[in-house]
């Protein structure tokens, strides 16, 4: 007997929508967002490099917006530093 096939989620499709249109606004916003924790921490490249491991190209990158984030580059941003986590969330 075959089995009937599985019915999607539309709860978990609208959650899985949300965070993602979550993640682009932070995205969209990053640049600006990480100028202004850099300042309030006075972190410059060579200090945010050597806290994450990104290298000063990449992150000079990310604060011209020449560059997106990829997931891990924002974990490891968001980690460095002590910013309340609203701080990166308030895309308004």
């Amino acid at each position: 007997m075959e089995e009937a096939p599985e019915t999607p989620n539309v709860e978990q499709a609208q959650k899985d929508s949300s965070l993602q249109s979550a993640v682009d606004a932070i995205v969209m916003q990053f640049a600006p967002k990480l100028i202004e924790a850099m300042a309030v921490y006075r972190l410059s490249a060579a200090d945010l490099s050597a806290i994450t491991g990104l290298t000063q190209a990449a992150i000079s990158q990310l604060r011209t917006g020449k560059r997106e984030p990829a997931y891990d580059t924002l974990t490891k941003i968001i980690k460095a530093m002590p910013v309340n986590m609203r701080f990166w969330f308030d895309v308004a």
